[in-house]
């Protein structure tokens, strides 16, 4: 057995999932053999030194906590060949996945939407375990809490099990409505985003329609376009590389009509044959997490509601100069916003675009409900660029994320005075200065 493990799961054994000032309650099922049975009990202690070590997919960490406001997951994790990933269940429904990235300290992870106010059963399950002769993927959670939405302490992270406490003042404790750490998203990159290493990939020729309510496409290497006209589908674990679109608009994965419950995760958008005429994903109703997507105009456009994108990479953007547009050259955004509502963009990084970042130009649609948060985010004339197009104000939240170099100095975000959105915490990455909006049409 792991050392780390053992000694890990005696401070199991003491205490339970830990809250911010909530009673919790662990249940596991362990599934290796060779492991022993972690303990099930209830605590009400608010200790961030101990917490619930996770080793296969059947066992899961449980605890009930008051309030409202964004749900919070404190943890870390041991890396073997991939991150682990967690499955996050609120009131017996399925809210979010999200993969873990840390080793050294108990990082906040935000998951899924906000919650309205009452008792809650938060379930956080481990899914993607994994033990060979020379490595053991594991999750430790630390605490699950409340954050009020919009708002954050500033409190460190609490230290992973094993790890020396961090210096500076203790992590803090409380009742029910306490504010959690804030939030802090590790950088995605070429080890956190598309298909996990050693994934085994099966080869499909030509375009691929998706019309089966519920399909799964797992483990698949696409050499064509993905089209989605069916609710509740799930992309995972596969690589999209198109083909030659001739002269025709075209994207790697084409989310076009009036379905619902899109879930991509995990995958690579790579075209094999980059094109001016080609972008990543593009649609209404999905949700994208850890994705990589690079050589295409746009990595992401939206034109419609209900979009989350999370914890992605959208890098190196295919730029075509002269090209039959205005301006004469291809105008690379890594995410267009044509329209929508209920639109959330947290923990990615967006890097390599001519245009912008974020472009939100209402071309199809008024835009509201508009969240931007906790991003990595450069490129482009002005990094995030808000344009009305004769449609009203855009309702949009743009907070704490870390802006890198634009083409115009000091151009973090612009936008017309009517859509002026709600900031907090922006700033430079290189400096730690406050970056602001600038008035413009």
């Amino acid at each position: 057995m792991n050392p780390r493990r053992a000694g890990w799961l005696r401070a199991v054994s003491a205490v339970v999932l830990l809250t911010t000032g909530y009673a919790g309650v662990i249940s596991s099922t362990p599934a290796e053999a060779a492991e022993p049975p972690a303990a099930t009990t209830t605590s009400t202690s608010t200790s961030t030194d101990q917490g619930v070590a996770l080793w296969s997919d059947t066992m899961m960490a449980e605890a009930v906590l008051s309030g409202s406001g964004q749900l919070v997951v404190g943890a870390a994790a041991d890396f073997c060949q991939a991150w682990p990933t967690v499955l996050v269940i609120v009131d017996g429904v399925e809210v979010d996945h999200t993969t873990i990235v840390n080793t050294d300290r108990y990082q906040p992870y935000p998951v899924g939407p906000p919650i309205g106010p009452g008792d809650h059963r938060v379930q956080v399950k481990f899914d993607n375990d994994l033990l060979t002769s020379s490595c053991d993927r594991n999750a430790y959670i630390g605490y699950t809490a409340l954050r009020p939405v919009g708002t954050s302490s500033g409190t460190p992270d609490a230290p992973a099990p094993g790890a020396a406490a961090p210096e500076g003042p203790a992590p803090a404790t409380g009742t029910a409505g306490a504010v959690a750490p804030e939030l802090a998203v590790a950088r995605p990159g070429r080890g956190t985003t598309g298909v996990p290493a050693g994934t085994v990939l099966r080869v499909h020729d030509g375009d691929l329609h998706v019309t089966t309510n519920g399909a799964v496409i797992d483990s698949l290497d696409l050499r064509g376009f993905l089209v989605i006209d069916a609710d509740n589908v799930t992309v995972r674990r596969s690589v999209i590389r198109g083909r030659a679109p001739g002269a025709t608009s075209s994207a790697l994965i084409a989310a076009y009509g009036q379905h619902h419950g899109l879930v991509v995760e995990d995958t690579t958008l790579e075209p094999t044959t980059p094109s001016g005429y080609i972008d990543g994903i593009k649609g209404r109703g999905f949700t994208a997490r850890r994705l990589n997507v690079s050589k295409v105009v746009d990595t992401a456009q939206v034109f419609g509601d209900d979009v989350t994108i999370e914890n992605s990479w959208f890098h190196d953007n295919w730029f075509v100069s002269p090209w039959p547009q205005p301006g004469n050259k291809t105008h690379n955004d890594s995410l267009q916003i044509q329209g929508g509502r209920n639109i959330v963009v947290r923990g990615n990084v967006f890097e390599g675009a001519d245009n912008a970042a974020i472009q939100i130009t209402q071309d199809v649609a008024r835009s509201s409900g508009i969240r931007i948060v906790d991003n990595w985010l450069s490129g482009g004339g002005c990094t995030i660029n808000l344009a009305e197009k004769g449609k009203g104000p855009i309702d949009s939240v743009i907070e704490d994320n870390q802006f890198g170099p634009s083409r115009v100095t000091d151009c973090p975000i612009i936008a017309p005075p009517s859509s002026t959105p709600t900031t907090a915490g922006n700033v430079y990455e290189a400096t730690g200065s406050a970056a602001e909006v600038r008035t413009g049409a």
